[in-house]
């Protein structure tokens, strides 16, 4: 039987089986539907908080999405009004009063942990959204591995290549659900950021092998998935040989690319080529992906 899941705090909650079976239901949202769910009472009268999304345009429509295919309502996605508010007062306890108005709370707040002591505090489900640079986006990074798992038909001895800054919520969150899995090895191509010690100590661990490298070439040798992330475009004349390109694109060969969007020229090449070119078409499947992972995951917690 299924571990209960009663909130969506961090990836290292979830064990490989509970992770499958989200996969599954998420396959099944993907490609039936969700004529199975939304006739049920529970789901119509559940109601699913937004705080503090106003500035995460796809995360917010991802959450809206997937709650009202289900059948459900979605409060507090007003305008700049309400995040202003928010922003203004002690964020745990705005998203404490906020949770009165629904059945469930997602919540992006700037500081790692908030999330959980927001959780602490009351009594319905909680979902965290992204909890400051340094915390996590859980259902970005399992919606990503979803995709990952969905373009490669396996997760089991892959090799994937983290590229970028390594540092941030998306990343870390990555490594931690990826490490439910026995993967191959991780390789980090970054210009000069180093992995944080505790998400190295769990690599470690979980017998993760994982490379640390500032040459692009090197670390995207022999990867089965490309993950890259934001590269801060004030900096971009040093970190210009981090981004994909018309030069480096020969050095991908078969490599899967994704990104936990929006991308800025960390992905330079044109649109068009991107939609044509097959490396490139899971970055448009990651947002319906996350739109069934985030249903399958607001059903369970309904």
């Amino acid at each position: 039987m299924d571990q209960p899941l009663n909130n969506v705090l961090r990836c290292q909650q979830f064990s490989r089986d509970v992770l499958l079976s989200l996969f599954d239901k998420t396959a099944y949202f993907g490609e039936r539907g969700y004529d199975s769910v939304r006739t049920r009472s529970d789901i119509k009268d559940a109601k699913l908080v937004l705080v503090g999304l106003e500035q995460s345009k796809r995360t917010r429509t991802s959450f809206c999405s997937a709650m009202e295919s289900l059948g459900g309502k979605v409060v507090g996605v007003g305008g700049g009004k309400e995040f202003s508010e928010f922003r203004e007062t002690d964020p745990v306890q705005a998203a404490v009063v906020y949770a009165g108005f629904g059945t469930l709370l997602a919540v992006r707040t700037e500081e790692e942990g908030q999330a959980e002591e927001i959780a602490s505090l009351v009594s319905i489900p909680v979902i965290n959204a992204g909890d400051g640079n340094l915390g996590q986006h859980p259902t970005q990074a399992i919606a990503d591995v979803y995709t990952m798992r969905r373009a490669l038909g396996t997760l089991d001895g892959i090799s994937v290549t983290i590229c970028g800054d390594i540092t941030g919520r998306a990343p870390r969150s990555m490594c931690y659900t990826l490490s439910k899995f026995p993967i191959q090895k991780l390789t980090f191509v970054s210009p000069g950021y180093k992995l944080h010690e505790g998400l190295a100590a769990h690599l470690k661990e979980h017998n993760i092998s994982y490379v640390e490298t500032s040459d692009f070439e090197e670390g995207i040798e022999g990867a089965d998935a490309l993950y890259m992330t934001a590269l801060d475009p004030r900096d971009f004349a040093r970190t210009s040989q981090f981004s994909l390109s018309e030069q480096n694109l020969p050095l991908l060969g078969g490599t899967v690319v994704l990104h936990p969007l929006p991308f800025g020229k960390e992905i330079d090449l044109p649109l068009a080529q991107q939609v044509e070119d097959p490396r490139f078409l899971h970055l448009s499947k990651q947002v319906w992906c996350g739109v069934s992972l985030r249903a399958a995951l607001l059903e369970r917690l309904i």
